[in-house]
């Protein structure tokens, strides 16, 4: 999650000053077939051998979480320039762009902070971002908990290993009475339950944030 948000910040605000940028094409390399494993599969995913514009591969990695994308991303981005989408956000810069980052609830919430308030990137590429955040096809997280209906601009991360798994979400959640961000962080052995327990919390959150604003508007 981590990666593929600031990979799209990154790229958005270089689209930003260099003309037609998004529909630069990158040829997808058979090497990224060693991309890291998912545990939770994307519905469509980067073909080797083929070419993808920069709008298709950020659609990919976003929307669809796709690591694939994900990785012909990272060969093509600017090293300093993507550092600096980290350190301009008050984050530790990384050391290796697919290796260990750790990261709390509130480092993930400031990229979520960033979109909201487009202090990373202008209006529109920040609704961009939002946009296809919207379109996320994963439904078993922060969005299961929530009611039909109610808009969730979201990103997913998750890694495993025989220790054990790891399953982050973060998103702004649209309620009727206005938006909230909310990040859900969760461990165990067993990844299945995992995304029941990130569902339960936004429940859990979407009742207490619809509760509060009904006593507010009643007082």
């Amino acid at each position: 999650m981590k990666f593929k948000v600031t990979l799209l910040l990154t790229y958005l605000s270089m689209a930003e000053e260099i003309p037609g940028f998004l529909e630069r094409t990158w040829t997808c390399d058979p090497m990224v077939l060693q991309a890291p494993t998912q545990h939770i599969p994307p519905q469509r995913q980067a073909q080797p051998n083929l070419s993808y514009s920069l709008a298709q591969l950020l659609k990919l990695m976003i929307v669809y979480s796709d690591n694939r994308a994900t990785a012909v991303l990272l060969q093509h981005v600017p090293a300093g320039r993507y550092v600096r989408t980290f350190t301009d956000l008050g984050l530790p810069a990384p050391v290796q762009y697919g290796g260990s980052y750790l990261m709390n609830a509130r480092d993930y919430s400031v990229l979520m902070k960033a979109l909201y308030h487009s202090s990373s990137l202008s209006p529109i590429s920040s609704e961009y971002a939002l946009a296809l955040m919207l379109r996320t096809t994963w439904e078993h997280g922060l969005l299961a908990g929530v009611p039909a209906g109610v808009e969730v601009a979201h990103k997913f991360g998750e890694s495993g290993d025989a220790q054990g798994h790891q399953l982050h979400e973060t998103g702004l959640v649209y309620a009727e009475d206005g938006p909230y961000l909310i990040t859900v962080m969760t461990r165990g052995p067993n990844e299945g339950a995992l995304p029941g327990v990130v569902s339960g919390i936004s429940e859990l959150v979407y009742g207490h944030m619809v509760r509060d604003a009904a006593q507010a508007a009643h007082r």
